[in-house]
């Protein structure tokens, strides 16, 4: 028997699937789908509990700024201990970071004036970041360990 729970319910959004497939031995299988894609699915044996990722407990930073300028400059030092980081672009023109490389005008990430970068999994690096733009421009920044 299968279920499937849309979240938020009546609104359309996404799906936890639920699927009893009959092969050999009937097996349950979860899957989240996203945005209606189907997501990658998750074989419950019998008596097995659903795998939890707890929640990391992170500490905030003391607030920061950074100016930047057309000359490449170390704008977030390294730290190992970094679990989060979220970058503001205060000022009128892009900002182009490097990953513990020189930044250059035009490459890498680019930040756009009001933009916020926000550290994700897939981009997440505890070295030193670089920054350069055009001519000046300010970065607020708020890192967590």
């Amino acid at each position: 028997m299968g279920d499937n729970t849309v979240i938020p319910p009546a609104v359309g959004g996404d799906v936890i699937r639920t699927i009893q497939r009959a092969s050999l031995a009937k097996t349950q299988v979860i899957a989240l789908d996203i945005g209606g894609e189907a997501g990658p699915e998750l074989l419950l044996a019998p008596g097995t509990a659903l795998p939890v990722q707890p929640q990391q407990t992170v500490t905030p930073l003391a607030p920061a700024s950074a100016p930047v300028t057309n000359v490449d400059t170390t704008v977030i030092a390294a730290n190992a201990a970094r679990k989060g980081l979220v970058v503001f672009n205060v000022g009128p023109v892009a900002v182009f970071f490097g990953m513990g490389v020189a930044a250059i005008l035009n490459g890498g990430i680019a930040l756009l004036p009001n933009g916020t970068w926000v550290m994700d999994p897939s981009t997440f690096y505890a070295g030193a970041i670089h920054a350069i733009c055009s001519f000046g421009s300010t970065l607020a920044i708020q890192e967590y360990n």
